[in-house]
């Protein structure tokens, strides 16, 4: 994944986040990439770019200053490791209300 145009310096950031079915994130977004691993049970990404499902097992990558909701989907709980790199002069995370999920997480 393209990074852009770069930075004089990156920070890493590493997660372990775990949600329960139906449990969601905040409308977010990250000011470079965001990679996760998912350990056990399954979500579903939404973006303005569409959904993005993942299950156990699978890995999933998004570009930075992506507009995002994620969502613990199925019947286990979701478990997952996660690296958001990100200009070390920018916030990491962020929230954000210039978009809103549309609910295409929904089965």
């Amino acid at each position: 994944m393209p990074l852009g145009k770069m930075a004089p310096e990156y920070t890493a950031v590493y997660l372990a986040t775990t949600f329960r079915p139906g449990q969601s994130s905040f409308v977010h977004e990250h000011s470079g990439p965001e990679a996760w691993f998912i350990l056990s049970g399954e979500q579903c990404l939404e973006t303005p770019d569409g959904p993005l499902w993942g299950q156990a097992g699978q890995g999933v990558t998004v570009r930075g200053d992506l507009p995002m909701v994620v969502q613990a989907t199925g019947q286990e709980i979701r478990r997952t490791f996660a690296l958001i790199l990100h200009d070390a002069a920018k916030p990491g995370s962020r929230r954000v209300d210039h978009w809103k999920p549309q609910g295409l997480c929904r089965k």
